[in-house]
């Protein structure tokens, strides 16, 4: 009797039950976020550049309604955790960072809070971007968790990008410390309420999560929460590093004036008589 041939082809699988990392299904979905980036951050430069030179307002407009589309589906995604047939203590209370940072990312856009832009930077890049490259998700596309975990971590990082590459947002020192900061004071604080109420949130607790990742290199619980929160931080030191140096790439060795970085006081838009335009 004949065998079934069994595939080694890793791309070989149902991914509309199951999601696997490093398949061409994943890299499909980086594409696709990467093109949504891209479309949104040409969109929002263009009605800026508009506005500066028509003294019109479109751009916030735009960017505000980008934040009302967050609130709107993270208020059902978090209404959905809580509701009988969903709720799992090891889940659905809102303890992930992502999960603070998807609103900290809505509130960045609408009101342009510096503190908040602080944190959806270093929050956002240096942190919930391993999201996209060690995914915590093994369900496929049938399933509302799949769709729930990469709307959130989209709207996060695109969010963020927006805001460096539309807003022209770059972080000083202070932003840095700050970032470092509560993003510290939340992992101990992450830590604690793991061990008090046995679940994993942040992946700071004793239990497992759902796919391999580079939280399993970093050794047993609970010595491992240490290191997670100091790479957090390395994470975060590493990505002002870039906007620094990428700062002074331009302004020292291509000689141009560094880009505007708008604030809430540019809106309503006024145009600047000698400011760096985009």
């Amino acid at each position: 009797m004949m065998q079934p041939t069994i595939s080694t082809n890793p791309n070989d699988y149902d991914w509309i039950a199951e999601f696997r990392s490093f398949t061409s299904f994943h890299y499909l979905i980086l594409a696709m976020t990467v093109v949504l980036f891209t479309g949104l951050c040409m969109v929002g430069k263009s009605l800026l550049k508009a506005d500066l030179a028509n003294d019109t307002n479109r751009e916030q407009t735009f960017r505000r309604l980008l934040a009302w589309i967050i609130i709107v589906t993270q208020t059902f995604f978090f209404i959905r955790r809580l509701t009988p047939q969903h709720w799992d203590l090891q889940d659905s209370l809102p303890l992930h960072l992502c999960r603070w940072t998807v609103w900290i990312a809505a509130w960045a856009l609408f009101t342009l809070n510096p503190k908040m832009r602080s944190l959806l930077l270093f929050w956002g890049i240096a942190l919930s971007s391993q999201a996209y490259f060690t995914p915590m998700i093994r369900e496929g596309a049938g399933s509302w968790a799949f769709w729930i975990y990469w709307i959130n971590h989209t709207q996060i990082i695109g969010a963020a990008v927006y805001d460096i590459a539309v807003l022209g947002y770059r972080p000083n020192r202070k932003a840095l410390y700050f970032g470092m900061f509560w993003g510290t004071a939340y992992g101990v604080f992450a830590v604690i309420l793991n061990a008090i109420l046995g679940t994993n949130y942040t992946y700071l607790g004793a239990g497992t999560h759902n796919a391999p990742s580079l939280v399993d290199k970093l050794g047993p619980y609970p010595l491992r929460t240490v290191w997670m929160i100091l790479g957090g931080n390395a994470m975060c030191v590493i990505v002002y590093l870039i906007s620094a140096g990428m700062l002074k790439v331009r302004t020292q060795l291509f000689k141009k004036p560094p880009p505007r970085m708008f604030t809430a006081d540019d809106f309503p838009i006024h145009s600047i008589p000698n400011e760096p335009r985009l």
